[in-house]
């Protein structure tokens, strides 16, 4: 009998089946890779959703498992990891560095004394010891690369950029509602995702068009009253309340993305952003800004649309965008449409972690 080799597969959150984020749907087809390559698959986890799985050994860590963590890999023979805090033959690491974050932070000086900045600055001296370890690092994007070599200073020759895969839909046929044109944006993060720019953007563009909506899921906002006020006053005295409607988190994303026309990304940080290939899957086409990681895979005004954040006035650039999709003929419409689905038909999950599992066993 020929012995399976092993594999520690080391995330920060663990589930099966019902999947509460892009990431750990990520490690879900890492493992079904691992598993079709007949590994046995030993999983170590912060935390896990389920209490027990039947594909995987799951563990959960100990305070102790970071300091007995080269003791403990000696017994495997693939070591995965899903962050930059340990030792690992590849890494899969779809965040910013702290010091990216940390520069694009305004007043600054008010998270001095946060926990939160405590906790960012000791995972960040944790990243900064152990990366000199990891053997690969598997990115989803160029600004990624960029971040990791300036602030990291890991070797280019070390970095792989493999964007993550997408659940395909069957390919539809995408007609332009010239009766009620509907944005979407997917804001968990309201000012992070862009919400902000995206409000002001659709001031400028009620001047001009009458005809449009945006629908915007927030997924917390409303639940601080201060930030619900702002938002709403915001809406209210934009005249905003006829264009802008406001979703809780959705529990069917398919129905969302099948409810509008075009996705909104104009987040001011985003690594990658998965809504954007989601939405393409969708045949939907994309408004992105030029610091979202998805940008790789967009061309202007082809199977998309990217937004110059160089420039001032951001919400001026968006509303320009979203302006111009609007004024597309039908023709282009259903092009632009038809392009984005074909970009992403061979960026399935499967082919993902098939690439992924040969980046980790190349010698």
């Amino acid at each position: 009998m020929i012995n399976q080799k092993k594999v520690i597969f080391v995330v920060k959150e663990y589930t099966e089946n019902v999947f509460l984020g892009g990431g750990e749907k990520v490690n879900h087809f890492i493992i079904k890779e691992l598993l079709k390559r007949n590994y046995i698959v030993d999983v170590y986890a912060n935390i896990s959703y389920i209490e027990k799985s039947n594909i995987v050994n799951l563990y959960i860590k100990d305070k102790n498992f970071y300091n007995n963590f080269e003791n403990i890999i000696k017994n495997y023979d693939l070591v995965i990891s899903t962050d930059l805090e340990c030792p690992s033959d590849v890494s899969y690491s779809h965040n910013h560095s702290y010091l990216w974050k940390k520069n694009k932070i305004k007043l600054f000086i008010c998270k001095i004394f946060s926990k939160a900045y405590k906790r960012k600055i000791i995972n960040y001296k944790k990243e900064l010891k152990n990366v000199s370890k990891i053997k690969k690092i598997v990115i989803s994007s160029n600004i990624i690369k960029e971040d990791y070599i300036k602030n990291y200073n890991i070797p280019t020759d070390k970095i792989y950029i493999l964007p993550p895969g997408v659940e395909l839909k069957e390919e539809k046929i995408k007609i332009k509602n010239n009766d009620l044109f509907k944005f979407g944006l997917v804001a968990k993060s309201f000012n992070k995702k862009g919400a902000f720019i995206t409000l002001f953007a659709s001031f400028y563009l009620k001047n001009k068009y009458k005809n449009f909506k945006v629908k915007i899921i927030n997924k917390d906002t409303f639940k601080n009253s201060l930030n619900k006020f702002i938002i709403l006053f915001l809406t209210k005295i934009l005249n905003l309340e006829k264009y802008i409607e406001y979703l809780p988190l959705q529990e069917d994303m398919d129905s969302f993305y099948n409810s509008i026309d075009c996705l909104l990304v104009p987040s001011i940080k985003e690594p990658f952003g998965l809504v954007v290939t989601e939405a393409m899957a969708h045949s939907l086409p994309t408004i992105v800004s030029s610091v979202t990681g998805a940008a790789d895979i967009i061309k202007n005004e082809e199977n998309g649309f990217i937004i110059d954040y160089n420039k001032l006035n951001k919400s001026k650039e968006l509303y320009k965008a979203m302006f111009k999709v609007l004024n597309l003929n039908d023709k282009n419409y259903k092009t632009i449409s038809k392009n984005a689905y074909n970009t992403v038909k061979n960026m399935t999950y499967d082919k993902f972690s098939e690439e992924f599992i040969n980046i980790a066993e190349k010698k």
